[in-house]
């Protein structure tokens, strides 16, 4: 009796080569050809395997610069004040509002609009009073300088030439008795609540 057993299938493949090539038919004596040389076997074709390339890691995004020659680019409230102002403490009780950009914004203020245009607004007093001051400046595109204009006309301001200037004072005046004006230039537009700081704005940040 004879068992029978599965065999592997490299097993299978290498009996049915031989069986194909080893076996003769009955009474054939014919030895098989000979060759000078054993034939080179020939390689089974493998699948080749992708190597998956590497995913190249993104560049770093170099923050943009802050562009140079810009009047406001390094502008902070410290240089709306004078050398004199900056030499000495300020009076006792005197703050400097450091959430004005919100306050403006919330009460829609023209004043709003200088931080809009890349400037700013400060305002210094005493906390809970009327004794202020308020100063600010932004450079001014064309088109700026006509939303500025048509914000300002809008709001009852009347507008004044002084040489290449626009004056804009309300007409009548401030209640709390500032010398309040927006002054725009040709390419910048400052606020202030004196004529001697607005002077000094001319004379240091646009002449």
């Amino acid at each position: 009796m004879t068992r029978s057993a599965s065999l592997p299938v490299p097993t299978l493949a290498i009996l049915a080569g031989l069986l194909l090539t080893g076996c003769t038919s009955d009474g054939d004596t014919t030895p098989p050809p000979t060759t000078d040389a054993a034939p080179t076997p020939t390689a089974a074709p493998s699948t080749p395997t992708a190597t998956p390339e590497p995913t190249p890691a993104p560049e770093p995004t170099e923050p943009s610069a802050t562009p140079t020659g810009d009047p406001a680019a390094a502008l902070t409230c410290d240089a709306l004040l004078s050398d004199e102002e900056r030499s000495r403490p300020l009076p006792e009780g005197v703050t400097l509002l450091d959430d004005y950009q919100q306050k403006v914004e919330e009460e829609n203020s023209p004043l709003r609009l200088f931080f809009r245009f890349g400037g700013l607004a400060c305002l210094w007093g005493y906390e809970r009073t009327d004794n202020v001051d308020v100063r600010a400046y932004s450079p001014l595109t064309e088109a700026q300088a006509a939303e500025a204009r048509a914000e300002l006309e809008a709001r009852g301001f009347a507008p004044t030439a002084e040489g290449a200037d626009t004056v804009y004072r309300e007409p009548a005046g401030n209640v709390l008795g500032y010398d309040e004006a927006y002054v725009i230039t040709p390419d910048a537009w400052y606020y202030g609540l004196h004529q001697e700081w607005r002077d000094r704005v001319r004379a240091e940040l646009i002449d």
